[in-house]
């Protein structure tokens, strides 16, 4: 969010300071633990407002690595086929990462 608040600002838009743990993200984290990525809010559409604000500061020369990183991994979510799952399936394409990585290297030890 810090990083979105003078892109905020410069549409116009009043930024209120968020506490470090909001309730959406409590939320979210519990789904992600639990492994429900039921499509509340699709990936898909999380890419698709990723491109409005990738768009809206490339208008304003807004400088903003956290978004384009976050919006990455979305874009290659949603190309792994993850599209259809919740906000929160995103840790579904991690742990999948994670896991075949683990595989990998748990197979390469034992022989």
């Amino acid at each position: 969010m810090k990083e979105l608040a003078p892109l905020l600002s410069s549409r116009g838009v009043a930024f209120l300071n968020a506490p470090v743990m909001s309730l959406a993200a409590k939320n979210a984290a519990n789904l992600m633990l639990a492994k429900s990525h039921a499509p509340m809010f699709p990936i898909d559409l999380v890419k698709k407002d990723f491109r409005y604000v990738m768009q809206s500061a490339r208008e304003v020369d807004a400088v903003i690595p956290v978004s384009t990183a976050i919006h990455n991994i979305y874009l290659d979510a949603a190309a792994l086929g993850y599209g259809g799952n919740n906000i929160t399936g995103v840790a579904r394409l991690l742990f999948d990462i994670l896991e075949t990585e683990y595989t990998q290297i748990y197979s390469f030890v034992i022989h």
